[in-house]
């Protein structure tokens, strides 16, 4: 696999998702620091619109993360992106929830594994839709397994452990609410800022608690 990801972009939707999940974390005076210091000041005014256009591009990502260790410092930069991931997701549950059919009581009234399947079915295709990845699926009898390239969060970075902390707080988040307030494992195994092929997280079937 190519891991070109900075030629790649996804949707001003989607851009702006990110943002806010992390504005709600950290405010917004620090995600303009933030944006400042990572030279994407042209994101502050206006923010991303909200609409389909294809024009937030791969690279803002891993500059925005690199920059939260940057000032933060590398632990509590990637805890802040975690929490910046999982707070992402009730606003792609907002924005596109009805469109993935995970808002109707048909998905509810489904047994859990069935809904994990499903929700995660649903979210990878909003992924291939929404953000330039390619995103595969591969189940077996214990995970989910969510293959990735190119990556939206590591992009050209490279690092000697996993640096998908963004995407790694969505899917805990996801499958949270998917499990109906069930914790999920979630970990990445591969990851292309470490020189693998692809980045791959695997989300455990049976629920923690």
């Amino acid at each position: 696999m190519n891991s070109s990801a900075p030629t790649f972009n996804c949707t001003n939707r989607m851009g702006r998702i990110i943002l806010l999940g992390m504005e709600e974390i950290i405010g917004h005076n620090q995600v303009c620091t933030v944006l400042n210091q990572a030279s994407l000041a042209e994101v502050i005014q206006p923010d991303p619109p909200c609409n389909p256009e294809v024009d937030f591009s791969f690279d803002k990502i891993p500059q925005l993360q690199a920059t939260l260790e940057n000032v933060y410092g590398l632990a509590a930069g990637r805890g802040l992106a975690v929490r910046s991931g999982r707070a992402c997701f009730k606003h792609i549950l907002r924005e596109f929830g009805a469109e993935m059919g995970l808002m109707g009581l048909d998905y509810r009234l489904l047994s859990l594994p069935t809904r994990l399947k499903v929700g995660s079915q649903s979210l990878a295709a909003l992924f291939n839709r929404q953000t330039g990845q390619h995103v595969e699926l591969a189940l077996d009898d214990e995970y989910i397994h969510w293959n990735i390239e190119p990556c939206l969060v590591c992009g050209e970075k490279r690092t000697e452990t996993s640096a998908c902390q963004l995407t790694i707080g969505l899917l805990q988040e996801a499958m949270y609410w998917v499990g109906a307030g069930k914790i999920f494992q979630v970990e990445e195994t591969l990851c292309i800022a470490r020189g693998d092929p692809q980045c791959t997280l695997r989300v455990r079937k049976n629920p923690i608690n």
